[in-house]
């Protein structure tokens, strides 16, 4: 006779902290930028762009507003949170542009599972750290924004459906280098305040 096991959230969580074990060895932690996002935003909360956002058109009037980066949503950054990553080498990927050849930086990085990260949001790598771990002293100097692939890590115990949040230990995404010109390098980051880590599922 078949054995239907219970959920096991144990399990989630033995994976997240050997996620974190693995990373604290051979990783880093990394800032992460949340956007707003349609997926994650109430309207009636948060207001458009007062800059950008053309009512009529429903859309950005412009494509590098330093109000919201892009995001068309008030004020644009949602949480900044730290998070402990793990990355891969430099991909050599080359892209012709109108102005040349260009050549992008892309990588790989694995992220813990909250906060839950969405395509277009953006991760800053910190070269040195204050001794509390917390509060970042000198940032690398490029910022990086999340493309596509962005998969769950996701322990299914129980014999039942994922249930996303509750389940997921860790985070796959790929992330492309930014040029100077964008507009997310004139969001602030504090090197004297420290900067919270997300270490649960929301409420």
């Amino acid at each position: 006779m078949p054995i239907i096991r219970r959920p096991r959230p144990h399990t989630r969580n033995f994976a997240a902290r050997r996620f974190v074990d693995s990373a604290q060895t051979i990783g880093e932690q990394a800032i992460i930028l949340q956007m707003y996002h349609a997926a994650n935003v109430n309207d009636a909360a948060q207001t458009k762009c007062t800059v950008c956002w053309d009512s009529v058109y429903q859309q950005n009037s412009k494509s590098n507003c330093t109000e919201c980066y892009g995001s068309t949503y008030e004020n644009g950054v949602k949480f900044t949170y730290r998070s402990w990553s793990i990355w891969t080498e430099a991909q050599d990927n080359e892209k012709y542009t109108k102005r040349g050849e260009y050549q992008p930086e892309s990588r790989d990085v694995q992220l813990e599972a909250y906060p839950e990260v969405f395509q277009h949001d953006f991760l800053i790598r910190v070269t040195r750290w204050a001794d509390d771990g917390r509060t970042p002293l000198e940032l690398y100097p490029w910022r990086y924004v999340f493309t596509s692939g962005i998969t769950d890590a996701i322990v299914h115990t129980g014999g039942q459906l994922s249930q996303g949040d509750q389940d997921r230990w860790g985070q796959r995404a790929s992330v492309s280098a930014l040029t100077r010109d964008h507009t997310i390098y004139s969001y602030p980051i504090s090197l004297v305040n420290p900067y919270p880590r997300k270490s649960g599922p929301p409420s």
